[in-house]
């Protein structure tokens, strides 16, 4: 699994996808081989089988934390937020249920209630999850904002920024020229 994590982070997702999809054929009744390798097809844009993945780790596992969230980010990466914010209300976990809420919520185009769940994960642990606060920042446009988190979570070394780079949700800061100077900093690609 560690392999499968390391490939992805460096962009190599082909890679990733092989050595997850060997993880998983080692061990099919692995929870933990069904939520990397869901994880690596969402970040390589499959999004049918990473949604597969996602059901069949609910499946062996109903309450895997984050795995409503990561559903409902597929669905919403598939364009249908309605079926996204239905998943994301089952998560458990109120840090992974009010950054997927922040997300679906502006997708909907309620920025009253993104703000709300915005506030509410503030609330919890600004310092530890800087990195969710950058992808919520990133994913409703507010770049400036997304670069001054991706600074806190690089000051704090969070665990997020191994993701960064194949994040869907960050695709939106690529163009921006502090990108190629943040990638460089973390040395991840």
């Amino acid at each position: 699994m560690g392999a499968a994590a390391g490939r992805r982070t460096a962009a190599r997702t082909d890679e990733a996808i092989g050595y997850a999809e060997q993880a998983l054929s080692a061990d099919p009744l692995s929870p933990n081989a069904h939520a990397v390798l869901g994880l690596t097809y969402y970040y390589a844009v499959r999004l049918d089988d990473a949604e597969a993945m996602r059901r069949k780790l609910l499946a062996l596992s109903p309450g895997w934390l984050s795995g409503q969230y990561y559903l409902g980010r597929i669905l919403l990466a598939r364009g249908d937020a309605q079926a996204a914010l239905e998943a994301i209300r089952q998560e458990s976990s109120p840090m992974w249920r009010l950054t997927g809420l922040a997300l679906v919520h502006h997708a909907l185009g309620q920025r009253a209630e993104s703000d709300a769940a915005l506030e509410e994960l503030r609330k919890l642990d600004s310092v530890g999850i800087a990195y969710q606060f950058a992808e919520i920042h990133a994913y409703r446009g507010e770049i400036d904002l997304a670069f001054e988190w991706l600074e806190r979570a690089e000051a704090t070394n969070d665990s997020g920024l191994t993701d960064a780079i194949t994040n869907p949700v960050m695709r939106s800061l690529h163009a921006d020229p502090r990108w190629a100077a943040f990638v460089a900093r973390l040395r991840l690609d």
